[in-house]
């Protein structure tokens, strides 16, 4: 047998199996570069569909205020509606509109707050 100058055989330690720290050291380099990457694309994607959930509750409220608009007139004022009316005349049901007006201006519906206007 072979033996290097510590005395150790050197067969049995090129036959042992196993990683090294440095190849478990760059396995976790790779994965946090891997998490940097996704992490924040995931986020995007999380708000785009929350951004595009919100958008569709809007066209369902325009399409909502059209219907009673066409079916009970009076319910509107000053051709406008609020959303809350909607919901309790049972037009539409979503959440997280409150305070929020849907108006007809000469056929053009706009969903209105103080904070946004939609068209």
């Amino acid at each position: 047998m072979e033996q290097n100058k510590k005395g150790f055989d050197t067969q049995v330690i090129r036959n042992q199996k196993g990683i090294t720290l440095v190849e478990l050291l760059a396995v976790l380099v790779i994965l946090g570069i891997i998490a940097a990457i996704a992490v924040p694309m995931l986020s995007n994607v999380i708000q785009d569909s929350k951004d595009k959930a919100t958008v569709n509750d809007a066209l369902t409220i325009i399409n909502a205020a059209k219907l009673a608009y066409t079916n009970e007139s009076k319910l509107f004022t000053d051709n406008s509606i609020n959303v809350n009316d909607l919901i309790r005349e049972g037009y539409v049901d979503v959440e997280g509109f409150n305070g929020v007006t849907v108006k007809n201006e000469s056929n053009e519906w706009f969903i209105t707050s103080n904070l946004i206007m939609i068209s």
